[in-house]
């Protein structure tokens, strides 16, 4: 059988829907991290608690919460487990902080890391010594 000059576009155009369609599928993405709670902790009022949302596609990123800065002498009290979503590709993660014993500030760090990369946010609390609405 003759070939073509049509098999031969046919072929090419084969070729670069592939190439199209593959190069379209989605990537992975790298964790993303958002910590949110009180930016003010009184000594008087006790622990805070911070909740930290991820964006990950995985259901079991290693989470690690640390200080960079700590006046107060802050320390964290407990970390709940990983919560996830998988239909949103979101989850959850609490960390308990006591805010330590004097006045002062404290930065607390989260990364979070999996397959895809590492993500790493932060969140500066100040400490001050009573809530003046007591």
């Amino acid at each position: 059988m003759k070939k073509t000059h049509f098999t031969s576009i046919g072929k090419l155009f084969g070729l670069i829907l592939i190439s199209v369609l593959l190069s379209s599928v989605a990537k992975a993405q790298a964790p993303a991290s958002n910590i949110k709670g009180p930016v003010i902790a009184y000594l008087s009022d006790g622990n805070i608690t911070l909740t930290s949302e991820i964006a990950t596609t995985v259901n079991n990123p290693t989470v690690v919460y640390s200080f960079s800065h700590n006046t107060s002498g802050a320390s964290i009290v407990s970390q709940g487990a990983f919560v996830y979503d998988q239909s949103a590709e979101t989850g959850t993660s609490k960390v308990i902080i006591n805010p330590g014993s004097s006045k002062g500030n404290f930065v607390v760090n989260l990364n979070v890391t999996d397959a895809n990369g590492t993500s790493e946010s932060s969140k500066s609390v100040s400490v001050l010594s009573t809530n003046g609405s007591h």
